[in-house]
C-alpha cells in the first residue's frame, strides 16, 4: 500500500485514543504490510502480547474510523506521527532474519514514512527535520555494513555523499519555516558531524551548542548523553563527566547510551572498578547483537 495515498490512515495510527506504544506497530501492520511476528522480533516484545495490543488498537481505530484531525489537533498528531517513525527507525538494529544479524528494512521503511509525510505536508518543518535525520544514518551504513562502529572511529570517505546531500536540502527547507524542534535539532547535529567528511573535523562547538538546546527542549536521556560526549571532546573527560551526571535520575536505569557513555569516562578517568561496574550496566541493558560485541571487546580492552 502506498502510504501517500491515504494519508489519514498514517494519522488514524497514531490517534491519541490509542496507546502510544501501539503507534509504530500500527503503521507498520497497516500502513507497510509487516507482519506481526517480525514488529515483535524487531520490539522485543512477546508475539502474542504484540498481536493482543494491535488488535485492541485496531477495535480503537475501527470504532473511530479513519479520517484527517481537524487543524486544532494538527500539530499534536503530527508529532505522535514522526516519534512514531523515529521509534520504527530505532528498532531496525533489533530485527534479526534467521539468526544471521541486524537488517536494514525497518530503516528504510521508517524513510519511506518519513517522506510519505514531508511530500504530503511539504511545509511541516519538524517532518522535513526527520527525514534529514533518517537520511543521515542512511549515509552512514556504508563506513561500518551492520557491525557497530562509533560515529568517531568511521571512515567519513565511505560516507553516502548522495544522502548527506538531500539531508541537508531538507534540513535547509526546514530551517526557512523558522519553527524549529527536535528532529532539526538532532538533524543539525548530525550534519556538524559531517562536516568531518570535508573539513577533517567535526563541529564540536556546534555539536556542543546544539545539544544544550535540544537538553533545554526535550530533557531526554539521548540529548544528556550527546552533550557529554560534546564536551569530552571539547574539554575531556572530566567536564563530560559532570555534564552526564547532570541527567535526571529517573532517566538513567534503563538508558544504555548513558552507562556506555560513563563507562568510557570513568575508564579515561583511570577509576577502574567504577568503569568495570558501569559497563556491567551498558552490557546488560544491550540488545543490539553489533553493539553487545562491541561493548564486550571494549570492556576487557
Amino acid at each position: 500500500m502506498d502510504p501517500i495515498a491515504e494519508p489519514e490512515l498514517l494519522f488514524a495510527c497514531t490517534h491519541p485514543a490509542i496507546d502510544r506504544d501501539a503507534h509504530a506497530g500500527l503503521l507498520l501492520e497497516l500502513v507497510l504490510g509487516v507482519e506481526a511476528g517480525r514488529i515483535a522480533t524487531a520490539s522485543g516484545r512477546c508475539p502474542d502480547a504484540l498481536t493482543g495490543e494491535l488488535v485492541a488498537a485496531k477495535r480503537v481505530l475501527h470504532g473511530r474510523g479513519v479520517a484527517p484531525p481537524v487543524p486544532a489537533t494538527r500539530t499534536s498528531r503530527l508529532a505522535a506521527l514522526l516519534a512514531a517513525i523515529r521509534r520504527i527507525h530505532g528498532a531496525a538494529p533489533l530485527e534479526v532474519e534467521g539468526g544471521s544479524g541486524p537488517m536494514l528494512g525497518l530503516e528504510e521503511e521508517a524513510r519511506t514514512l518519513a517522506e510519505a509525510v514531508v511530500e504530503r505536508f511539504p511545509d511541516e518543518p519538524e517532518a522535513r527535520g526527520l527525514l534529514a535525520l533518517l537520511l543521515h544514518h542512511a549515509a552512514r551504513h556504508p563506513a561500518h555494513e551492520g557491525a557497530y562502529v562509533p560515529l568517531a572511529d568511521q571512515d567519513p570517505g565511505r560516507w553516502d555523499p548522495a544522502h548527506l546531500a538531500r539531508a541537508d536540502e531538507h534540513l535547509t527547507l526546514a530551517a526557512e519555516r523558522s519553527r524549529f524542534g527536535r528532529f532539526q535539532l538532532e538533524a543539525a547535529i548530525a550534519s556538524a558531524h559531517a562536516r568531518r567528511r570535508e573539513a577533517g573535523s567535526a563541529d564540536w562547538r556546534a555539536i556542543g551548542r546544539l545539544y544544550a538546546g535540544l537538553v533545554q527542549l526535550t530533557r531526554a536521556a539521548d540529548a544528556f548523553v550527546g552533550q557529554a560526549a560534546a564536551m569530552q571532546a571539547l574539554a575531556g573527560p572530566a567536564m563530560a563527566l559532570i555534564h552526564l551526571d547532570a541527567t535526571p535520575t529517573h532517566l538513567v536505569a534503563d538508558h544504555q547510551p548513558h552507562w556506555a557513555l560513563r563507562a568510557q569516562l570513568l575508564r579515561e578517568l583511570g577509576r577502574g572498578p567504577e568503569a568495570h561496574v558501569a559497563f556491567g550496566e551498558a552490557l546488560r541493558l544491550t540488545r543490539d547483537p553489533a553493539v553487545l560485541a562491541f561493548l564486550r571487546a571494549r570492556r576487557l580492552g
